[in-house]
C-alpha cells in the first residue's frame, strides 16, 4: 500500500458531488469482468441511477460509503456497509461493492477498504459482517486472506458481467 491513498467516509454533504467518479469506477469494474451486480456493457445512465440510489441511502443513514482517494483527492476505490434493518440483527451489517479501479489495483487498496469498513463497523457497535462474491475470483481470495470465514457456495447464484452463470461464495467476519 502506498502512502498516497487515504480511505475516508463520504458524507451526505458531499456524496452528490462524487457520483460521476463513482460511476466511472463501477463502469470500469464491470467492463473488466467483475461480477458486482451488473451486466456488461453498463451504461453511464444505469451506473448513475445506481449511485443516486446509494446517495439517497447515505443521506437517509441507511448505508455508509467509504472511498479510497489518491493524493489529488480522486476516488480510486469504494466500499459500502449496509446495517441490518431487522431489530434482532442490529449487531450486524453487510459489506457490498468493494470496488477498486483497474488502474489502481495491486496497491493494497482492497485490503485498506476492508480494514476501514471493519473498523467503522466496530465503532458503530457491529459485531458481525457478511458479504458474498463470485466463487474463484480475486475478491474471494482477498476476503479469505483477510480473515473472512467461508460459509458456503451456492452454484448458479449470480451472473458474471458477461451473463454467464457463476457460483457465489458467502463469507462472515466476527469483529
Amino acid at each position: 500500500m502506498t502512502d498516497d491513498i487515504q480511505v475516508r467516509r463520504i458524507g451526505a454533504d458531499e456524496v452528490d458531488r462524487r457520483l460521476e467518479r463513482l460511476a466511472d469506477i463501477l463502469i470500469d469494474c464491470v467492463a473488466h469482468g467483475d461480477s458486482v451486480s451488473f451486466l456488461s456493457p453498463l451504461s453511464r445512465r444505469r451506473a448513475l441511477v445506481y449511485w443516486r440510489s446509494v446517495a439517497d441511502a447515505v443521506i437517509c443513514n441507511e448505508r455508509v460509503l467509504l472511498a479510497a482517494e489518491d493524493s489529488t483527492g480522486q476516488i480510486v476505490g469504494a466500499v459500502q456497509m449496509v446495517p441490518a434493518a431487522s431489530e434482532n440483527q442490529m449487531h450486524s451489517a453487510r459489506v457490498v461493492k468493494v470496488l477498486v479501479e483497474r488502474s489502481a489495483r495491486g496497491r493494497g487498496i482492497g485490503r485498506w477498504l476492508l480494514s476501514a469498513v471493519s473498523e467503522l463497523a466496530r465503532k458503530e457497535g457491529k459485531m458481525l459482517l457478511t458479504l458474498s462474491t463470485t466463487t474463484a475470483s480475486a475478491a474471494e481470495r482477498l476476503y479469505a486472506s483477510e480473515g473472512w470465514q467461508r460459509v458456503g457456495i451456492i452454484p448458479g447464484c449470480v451472473l458474471a458481467s458477461d451473463g454467464t452463470d457463476r457460483s457465489a461464495t458467502f463469507f462472515y467476519k466476527h469483529l
